[in-house]
């Protein structure tokens, strides 16, 4: 009787195929989903420029994410030049002024 490949060497992983089959719809993650709604408010209007966002608590909330994932959401769309992040007692979320130079930057 012949052993199975694996049971001749069992420190060796099973082969993968070359090709996996890979599922397109892929659910986003919640900061994605976070960037993406607020660049749908920006586009409908909802959100101008010097526009402040509610508290990062409140905007948890109002998402249905953890606060880490909104942090990661607004360093994103600060990365993208959308955003203006201020500590402190005045600070917040804030919109930024469109920048056709700061588009250049990000890519």
């Amino acid at each position: 009787m012949k052993a199975s490949k694996a049971k001749q060497n069992p420190s060796r992983p099973p082969r993968l195929p070359s090709v996996l089959p890979i599922k397109v719809d892929l659910p986003s993650r919640a900061f994605d989903t976070i960037c993406q709604k607020v660049r749908d408010l920006l586009a409908d209007g909802s959100l101008k420029p010097g526009d402040k966002l509610p508290a990062e608590r409140q905007l948890a909330e109002q998402f249905g994410v953890g606060r880490s994932a909104l942090r990661e959401a607004l360093r994103t769309l600060e990365a993208a030049g959308i955003l203006t992040l201020k500590k402190g007692a005045h600070g917040g979320a804030f919109i930024r002024q469109g920048d056709p130079s700061r588009v250049t930057q990000v890519i």
